[in-house]
């Protein structure tokens, strides 16, 4: 079943995705790009491929991507450190700025969901 969210929630999944298998390193890497590729596929249905490529190459994907990344380490980082929970909140809070950018910019629509205490 498919439900339909806002674009910048979807490609912020496809960069947690990307994420996942550039940082996977056994068979979760295989799982991880046949998520992507599935993913990918559904996109490029919904928007067309010229437009998919359009973000998929663009810098705001490109930082969505780091956000993710940067995000991804610090976690990593937290199950060995607990004073790490500002950091993460913060960096998290960026990730959510990078996907709203995103989808500002190539959908013209702001995102919906709501950050609290920000």
């Amino acid at each position: 079943m498919l439900i339909d969210i806002e674009p910048g929630q979807v490609f912020d999944m496809l960069a947690i995705i990307n994420v996942k298998i550039n940082q996977s390193t056994d068979g979760l890497k295989e799982k991880n790009i046949e998520n992507f590729e599935e993913l990918a596929a559904q996109i490029k249905k919904r928007i067309g491929e010229l437009k998919f490529n359009q973000i998929f190459e663009s810098p705001e994907y490109e930082e969505l991507y780091q956000s993710n990344l940067d995000t991804y380490n610090l976690v990593e980082l937290a199950q060995k450190d607990n004073n790490l929970a500002g950091r993460i909140d913060r960096q998290n809070y960026d990730r959510f700025v990078k996907k709203s950018i995103l989808q500002k910019k190539f959908f013209n629509e702001d995102i919906k969901e709501i950050k609290i205490g920000y």
